[in-house]
């Protein structure tokens, strides 16, 4: 998925890139975070941490905020998106906004099945 050029993008995060070292060293620099929960999800763990969606419960984690296209790249790629994970569009529920649209990563076939 590209990103128009100039536009920037929010990004739901829950495991690994919650930690502030591994975004760092990933993009380079330091990038705005909110706290944030997605509600009708719940995080689960395979090889690495996914969501599943599950009425009545919510998934903690961070919005990472004001992301440029080539940074979304980088972090498809750490992702391993399409192999791993295909990122879609969710209504994310940020501290001091409200409700947000925001990308997550939902988990493959084969994720899911251990590859």
């Amino acid at each position: 998925m590209v990103t128009a050029p100039g536009r920037t993008e929010t990004l739901f995060v829950y495991g690994s890139l919650l930690e502030s070292e591994v975004r760092r060293r990933l993009l380079g620099c330091e990038v705005a975070t909110l706290c944030a929960r997605l509600p009708g999800y719940e995080r689960r763990k395979a090889r690495y941490f996914y969501v599943q969606e599950r009425s009545g419960v919510e998934t903690s984690g961070l919005l990472l905020m004001g992301l440029a296209g080539t940074q979304l790249e980088i972090i498809d790629g750490y992702e391993e998106v399409p192999l791993l994970y295909r990122r879609r569009r969710a209504q994310v529920i940020a501290d001091g906004l409200g409700a947000v649209q925001a990308w997550v990563y939902i988990p493959t076939e084969r994720l899911l099945s251990g590859g």
